[in-house]
């Protein structure tokens, strides 16, 4: 959904906002207060949150709350944790650029970080 075209996906959490907004303009401070809802989380939607190593040996998925890429490898019994790398604030995408070369894209902080996964 786009909001006066903006571009900016809104979510459905902006919506129950602005309907309070709007309980506050027809019945006033208090009715707003009695219209509020608890916010319980307010993170930043994946965009492109996991990706796969050109040799299918390894998965990097962002951990948006916590703010750090982790790293997989993928195995045949399944996904064996091989590490956590702190990154800017809400990671909400990541790409593979070379097989020492991880960018994460941090929506919040409104950086890029370049992570090795070969570093130890």
């Amino acid at each position: 959904m786009q909001l006066f075209g903006v571009g900016r996906a809104v979510s459905p959490s902006f919506h129950v906002l602005m309907a309070g907004a709007l309980l506050a303009l027809s019945f006033g401070v208090a009715g707003f207060a009695a219209a509020q809802v608890d916010f319980v989380a307010f993170e930043s939607g994946p965009v492109r949150p996991m990706a796969m190593s050109a040799d299918g040996g390894s998965l990097f998925v962002t951990n948006i709350p916590d703010n750090r890429l982790e790293i997989f490898s993928i195995t045949p019994g399944g996904l064996v944790p091989a590490g956590s790398v702190p990154v800017g604030l809400e990671p909400v995408a990541v790409a593979v650029r070379a097989p020492d070369e991880v960018w994460v894209v941090n929506h919040l902080s409104d950086s890029v970080s370049v992570v090795d996964p070969t570093a130890s």
